[in-house]
């Protein structure tokens, strides 16, 4: 849903400028996208993608920090 999803990058974004961070992670069903907005890198990744890079570690890569 694009409503869903534009209030979910504003927040993000936000949370990023407030912990000083480039880059944010978010984790979906299925959608797979990298956005930058206001400066910031949002990468979406799909929730089964994600386990496979990172083996099923909740620790994410430094990509993503």
């Amino acid at each position: 849903d694009p409503k869903t999803r534009e209030r979910e990058e504003k927040a993000l974004i936000v949370t990023m400028k407030e912990l000083k961070l480039k880059n944010g992670l978010a984790v979906t069903l299925d959608f797979e996208e990298t956005k930058k907005i206001d400066g910031k890198t949002i990468e979406y990744i799909p929730a089964w993608k994600w386990l496979l890079e990172n083996n099923g570690s909740p620790k994410q890569k430094k990509r993503y920090r």
